[in-house]
């Protein structure tokens, strides 16, 4: 299933007001952030940290395209 912009693939579950809903992956596409996916799904930036330790991802900084990431 795609997220509601298509951005991303996975099971998609009930969203939070006012923000897309939470897929259980996303697949990070040129440009993106941790920080801008954080927002995007959970509505704020600052929990980046929380969808990089999901993913082992010890520089936040190093994401890539086409790179598949667990959303927590």
């Amino acid at each position: 299933v795609s997220s509601p912009d298509g951005r991303g693939s996975g099971t998609v579950s009930a969203g939070r007001s006012g923000t897309p809903a939470v897929p259980e992956q996303y697949t990070v596409r040129a440009g993106d952030t941790l920080w801008a996916i954080a927002k995007r799904y959970f509505g704020d930036g600052s929990r980046y940290p929380e969808i990089a330790a999901a993913n082992g991802i010890a520089n936040p900084n190093l994401i890539y395209p086409g790179q598949v990431l667990r959303i927590v």
